[in-house]
């Protein structure tokens, strides 16, 4: 149904296989885990702590085994100097090598304070099932008793009205800014989008250059699609810079 996935580098791997929240997690959606392992210098230490854990059901994924498949699959032109590189591959080598019909990535430094119940990914599968203008969906990145941050707006109100969107739905608020920290997509539904359309339409961080979350907003703005941010209930989760 749904892999679990997060990316790991020199600077997370420890903690992340230490009784994190991506490992503790249980839900009925989430049916395999995948460690996606990008710019790991200590990797006999990453190697020897899997092993000596035996994490079960654990699926790891090497980015550079994948970037040749990568750029064949989808038009790209990628490698280790590219840059942004580890902004960009390791979401598509998660892509086009998992096997799961949904994917939801959470970043490493959204795992600290998250909330997500079974509502969010029953909506979510029906929104980018029956909806083909919503590629993506997420979670607020604010807690629900501190939502109004900006002009006394939601996080989704804002969204909408920042970007004058008019579309309207009982569950979500709509945006056309991709985020990398937290998202559910239909894997097949993503894989069919063009992800070379150049453009600085949105103000993302230049350390990442013509990164994954630019190419997919790109899109969204390009040929009026979304990323669905959902309303209902109390899920969230608070960016961190530990």
């Amino acid at each position: 149904m749904v892999t679990l996935t997060t990316i790991l580098y020199e600077g997370n791997f420890r903690k992340i296989l230490n009784d994190s929240w991506f490992l503790n997690i249980q839900n009925k959606f989430i049916t395999k885990k995948r460690l996606n392992i990008n710019n790991i210098e200590s990797i006999d230490e990453f190697n020897d702590t899997i092993q000596k854990f035996n994490y079960e059901g654990l699926e790891i994924n090497y980015v550079d085994d994948n970037i040749e498949i990568v750029n064949s699959r989808l038009g790209l032109n990628l490698n280790r100097d590219t840059h942004g590189f580890n902004y960009t591959m390791p979401y598509f080598s998660d892509l086009i090598s998992i096997s799961t019909d949904y994917i939801l990535n959470v970043s490493s430094d959204c795992q600290s304070d998250i909330y997500i119940t079974d509502d969010f990914f029953e909506n979510s599968i029906r929104i980018l099932d029956d909806d083909e203008d919503v590629i993506v969906t997420t979670i607020p990145w604010n807690k629900p008793n501190i939502f109004g941050t900006k002009n006394g707006k939601s996080v989704g109100d804002w969204e909408e009205s920042s970007h004058n969107i008019s579309k309207r739905n009982d569950f979500f608020w709509f945006s056309k800014v991709m985020s990398d920290q937290v998202f559910f997509i239909k894997r097949e539904k993503l894989l069919n989008c063009d992800f070379n359309i150049e453009g600085d339409f949105h103000p993302y961080p230049s350390y990442g250059g013509f990164c994954f979350e630019k190419r997919i907003g790109n899109y969204f703005i390009d040929k009026n699609k979304y990323r669905a941010i959902y309303a209902g209930g109390e899920n969230y989760y608070i960016h961190s810079n530990d």
